[in-house]
């Protein structure tokens, strides 16, 4: 028999699963990615649910895509098999997730800076702490939209050697 939590993780899958109307999808995932992210789930509930957000990964319409990962972005307890998922999405999806997310540690983020487009870089460099290690590749990269968005962050921690090494006037004109 199924407690309440995996009755509600069904009922928000036959509609992920069923549903043609994309809003009754991504309202659907919006309230599951909500429920994931509270404390009321036992193991085997999350568990489904993050089954779940491995098949939405390949949903068709993007809102759909966006909305999971935006509502993700909270969740502390996400897999990190689902969260490289998400952060390797197209940049209308991954941003959010890339920007909020707890839980992308400093490999996480020079892998995204290194492999993945322009916006995926743009939201590491918005994430709200950005550590000296992550600031150094930007500020390396010469990419003068990177490196404003990241001396425009509060929560960069910015090194001054790698200040030093780099004129910074380009990176900040218009």
């Amino acid at each position: 028999m199924l407690n309440a939590a995996q009755m509600f993780v069904e009922e928000q899958a036959r509609v992920l699963l069923g549903a043609s109307n994309w809003v009754c999808r991504a309202k659907a995932a919006d309230a599951l990615a909500a429920w994931f992210c509270g404390d009321d789930a036992d193991a085997d509930a999350r568990a489904r649910a993050e089954e779940l957000f491995r098949v939405i990964r390949l949903d068709g319409d993007i809102e759909v895509r966006r909305i999971l990962a935006e509502g993700l972005a909270k969740s502390a307890r996400l897999s990190r098999e689902t969260l490289l998922l998400f952060a390797g999405d197209r940049a209308e999806v991954a941003a959010r997730l890339i920007e909020c997310s707890p839980l992308f540690g400093e490999a996480d983020l020079l892998r995204i800076l290194r492999e993945e487009s322009a916006a995926h870089r743009m939201a590491v460099a918005r994430r709200c702490y950005v550590d000296a290690a992550v600031a150094r590749r930007i500020l390396a990269s010469g990419d003068a939209q990177l490196i404003a968005a990241l001396l425009r962050n509060p929560g960069a921690d910015l090194p001054d050697e790698a200040l030093a090494q780099r004129p910074l006037a380009p990176a900040l004109a218009p």
